[in-house]
This record gives structure tokens, C-alpha cells and sequence, in this order.
């Protein structure tokens, strides 16, 4: 039966995914308090789905709320989310990939508390990067400081793509129109280019300085070919802008910045951006003194992996 009263439709987005890491992480949602969701497990067309086996796994666990949503082909992590949205009876969407995990049992009400509170159309969060050995490692995104306040965040976003981390993102559930406006332009690389195009239509975008996910950094279609299919896909969204904005100057230029960020040296990145946009030594110096400040953070507080078991666990 539908429920057109959820709070939270949580797409998890398989493909070929490891059976046992997918068990996990819909635990980890399952496990979610003080909020009313649903999960869809949307398979984009892998030669092997494992349909039986998990679905005989949810019913064997008693898991509530749980839709399925197995495409045919193969078409794209945007599509899979495009597809599975439509069946999506939750007002806010959380995508997410199996490996990854909810960091604790108060994710989606700290997600819904701060949509509430400040109407947000997308929102990111901290998480803690771990490798698919479970050692947790220092990473972060965005880089800069500064994107995280307001003041800046829509600066550095637009200009120096100091992006977020995709596996955090949250999202009312009518920002899918940005996803149907990149049909044909990308297949993986969703979180970016919705998040640019929302940016440059003035959505408001929030972040919450919390860890609320672990994300396992060393698998995924982001580490896929070493990352050229991915890399590939920024070039052609950058140029897509470049064809729906041809005659905007703030656009042809920061696309024209991108594109040296995306392929030059850290050397070559600060002269030549300089030379194009100077507040760019702003930007920079703020990363660097950041990464410093993080990397002493890391070894200060240690973060136990151990934790991950408690969220993926149902004892």
C-alpha cells in the first residue's frame, strides 16, 4: 500500500553489487529512528541481481517498508535514481550505494530536522572515509573551509567545484528535475552536476557538520578505470553548460577555470587560475591551512571501525 505521508524514500543504487555489503547497508537504514521511510533497492541491470536471496533475506529479518525496483538494462547511476524516485512515496530522497552505511540510528531524523528547520532543497554532510579492509583513513570533502558556511559555499562550489561528498547527499524529492535535465549528458556522475544546476537556480544547499556516513572510499564506479569514466562525464557536463549558458560570461568562465582545476598540476592549478580569477589565492591558501588542520584532527581523534558493526549489525 502507499504511503504518500513517509519522510524519507532511501534509494540504494546496486549494480553487479557485493551481496553481502548491500544486507548491510539497508540494515543500517532499517536500524533509523524517530523517522518514517522506506527503502528501494534499485538494481540498474546487473547480470546478477541476487533478487531471491534478498528478498528472501528481508522477509526472513522482518524488514518493513521495503520496495524493489530491477531494471531490465543497464542505463546509469542517474536513470537507476530517476527510475526508482518514481515509486518514491517519501518527501525528501536519500541515494546511497551498498558498502556504504548510515553512521548511527539518528542519520535520517538529523537529515529531516535540518530540512524542517531551514527548508533546505539539498543537504551534505561529514563522513568517515574507510577502505574496503575496514581501516578508516583521512578524507573529506569539500577541501576548503570556507565552502561549508553559506558566505561561501555557492562561491567555491561555482567557481572551484570544492564539491561535496555524493555518497552524503540528501534531497527533496523535486530536485529530481535536475536528474532529468542531464539525461544524455552524464550516466555515473549524478551528485555534481544536480547540485551545479540546483546552485545555479538558486536552490537553497545546507551542509551539517556531523559524520552521518560511512562511506567506503576505495570501491565504486569513482575508483572504476581509475576514475576516467567518471573524469570523462565532467568534461561533458561542462560542456553542456557551455551550450545552455552560451551566452552567460560568468559561466564560459568558470567553466574555462574548471577544466584547468580538473587537469593541471597543484603548481600549474594555482598560476594559471590566479591569472584567471586572483581571489583564487584565497580559495587555495584556505585549502591548505584546512588539510593541514584536518590531518592533526585525524591522529588526534582517533575514529574506532569497529563502530561500523554496530550499525550494520541486527544483534
Amino acid at each position: 500500500m502507499e504511503n504518500k505521508n513517509l519522510d524519507f524514500s532511501v534509494i540504494v543504487c546496486c549494480y553487479n553489487s557485493d551481496i553481502e555489503k548491500l544486507k548491510k547497508t539497508i540494515i543500517s537504514i532499517a536500524k533509523q529512528k524517530d523517522v518514517s521511510f522506506e527503502i528501494i533497492i534499485s538494481d540498474d541491470g546487473s547480470k546478477n541481481n541476487n533478487r531471491e536471496e534478498i528478498e528472501k533475506w528481508v522477509e526472513l529479518n522482518k524488514i518493513q517498508n521495503i520496495k524493489y525496483n530491477f531494471l531490465e538494462k543497464n542505463v546509469g547511476t542517474l536513470e537507476n535514481i530517476i527510475s526508482a524516485s518514481e515509486i518514491a512515496d517519501g518527501r525528501y530522497l536519500k541515494t546511497f550505494s551498498p558498502g556504504d552505511y548510515l553512521y548511527d540510528e539518528n542519520v535520517l531524523k538529523t537529515y529531516l530536522d535540518m530540512f524542517l528547520k531551514k527548508d533546505y532543497a539539498i543537504l551534505f554532510s561529514k563522513a568517515v572515509y574507510f577502505t574496503s579492509e575496514g581501516k578508516v583513513i583521512c578524507g573529506y570533502n569539500p577541501i576548503a573551509s570556507g565552502t561549508c558556511k553559506k558566505l561561501f559555499l555557492k562561491n567555491n562550489f561555482l567557481k572551484y567545484a570544492d564539491s561535496f561528498l555524493g555518497a552524503t547527499i540528501a534531497l527533496k524529492k523535486e530536485i529530481i528535475k535536475y536528474y532529468k535535465q542531464l539525461v544524455g549528458v552524464v550516466r555515473l556522475l549524478e551528485d555534481y552536476p544536480v547540485t551545479y544546476l540546483s546552485l545555479l537556480n538558486n536552490e537553497k544547499i545546507g551542509f551539517i557538520n556531523k559524520n552521518l556516513v560511512w562511506y567506503e572510499c576505495d570501491t565504486g564506479v569513482s575508483t572504476a578505470n581509475n576514475g576516467t569514466r567518471l573524469e570523462n562525464e565532467y568534461y561533458q557536463f561542462f560542456e553542456y553548460l557551455l551550450q545552455i549558458y552560451k551566452d552567460n560570461k560568468k559561466i564560459k568562465k568558470n567553466v574555462k577555470v574548471l577544466k584547468v582545476l580538473r587537469k593541471e598540476s597543484k603548481f600549474k592549478k594555482l598560476i594559471k587560475v590566479s591569472l584567471l580569477r586572483p581571489s583564487f589565492v584565497l580559495y587555495f591558501l584556505d585549502y591548505q591551512f584546512t588539510s593541514l588542520f584536518r590531518k592533526i584532527a585525524f591522529k588526534l581523534k582517533k575514529i574506532d571501525a569497529n563502530k561500523i558493526k554496530n550499525i550494520t549489525n541486527f544483534k
